[in-house]
């Protein structure tokens, strides 16, 4: 029985980084098939909130005597797609860790194409959930249907859903899933604070504003209006003799929000979920170098 378990390893150790990557990514793929309920539940989650949400908010999008509420609502789409993709994957590296620990420690694979099939695997839903509840909620509270406007909506929301993954992975992959969860809230309120929705960015005091420039939810704010509140965009509809918010960009302009280009934007959102994987795969291997001593 040795003997068969060494056979494996050195087997194992003979492969490729490529070719332990795509075994690994394919147990991953056969393990979300075979136990699919919280896929499912997430779609199902994405799906029912933004019915939900469109049906509140039914056409508020260009209605000018509804633009506060809109921008609500739109301060919502990004809180809900934070959240629910951020907490549910908390859980994945402290499941896996005891199995994960004792297959690595074999030398049955390494630690990148491990770290790399777990990432991918999820990236499926992280593209259908966020691109369904945009569909949706965005639709049905008639914000404009402009290609533009629309493309980068859905790339904004995209990438703050690929986001708040790597915050969940980051924090679930540091500490175990109990803290974890409440982690995830309390380091994302000052995120929330300095993002632009409940102060304006130019009345923010002067020695907060270095954690308006750090708040990747101010560039995914700034990003989803500068999108639906761009592109030299009609007036909008107005049935009293006077509407304060009908032209667009005076929206923009009071909300101090033209200050960064979207190209900006998509850079730093970038820029975070790098920075956030990295911080990810160094915490994995630490925590390997203190079980190897």
């Amino acid at each position: 029985m040795d003997e068969e378990s060494n056979l494996a390893n050195e087997t194992f150790r003979e492969l490729s980084i490529w070719e332990q990557q795509k075994i690994l990514l394919l147990r991953s793929f056969i393990c979300i098939m075979r136990d699919n309920i919280m896929t499912k539940l997430r779609f199902a989650a994405h799906v029912i909130v933004a019915l939900l949400l469109g049906s509140i908010f039914y056409d508020f999008g260009n209605d000018a005597n509804k633009v506060t509420s809109n921008i609500s609502c739109i301060f919502f789409f990004l809180l809900f797609l934070f959240f629910a993709n951020s907490l549910p994957v908390v859980q994945i590296f402290p499941v896996e860790a005891s199995v994960f620990y004792r297959e690595h420690l074999n030398n049955w694979y390494n630690l990148l194409p491990y770290y790399i099939s777990k990432i991918v695997s999820d990236l499926p839903i992280q593209l259908l959930c966020p691109s369904s509840f945009f569909i949706i909620a965005y639709y049905m509270t008639g914000q404009p249907m402009e290609r533009s406007s629309l493309m980068q909506g859905w790339l904004i929301c995209i990438l703050h859903t690929i986001l708040g993954q790597s915050v969940g992975i980051t924090v679930g992959a540091a500490f175990d899933t109990q803290i974890g969860t409440f982690l995830i809230p309390a380091l994302s309120i000052p995120m929330f604070l300095f993002a632009g929705f409940f102060l304006k960015l130019n009345e923010i005091a002067s020695y907060y504003q270095p954690f308006c420039t750090i708040s990747f939810f101010r560039y995914a704010f700034e990003g989803i209006m500068q999108a639906i509140y761009g592109f030299d965009r009609e007036p909008l509809h107005c049935t009293d003799i006077y509407c304060h918010w009908r032209f667009p960009k005076e929206i923009l302009t009071s909300m101090n929000m033209q200050s960064v280009k979207f190209h900006v934007i998509v850079s730093v959102m970038l820029a975070w979920i790098f920075s956030l994987h990295a911080l990810t795969y160094c915490t994995l291997r630490w925590k390997l170098h203190c079980i190897r001593k």
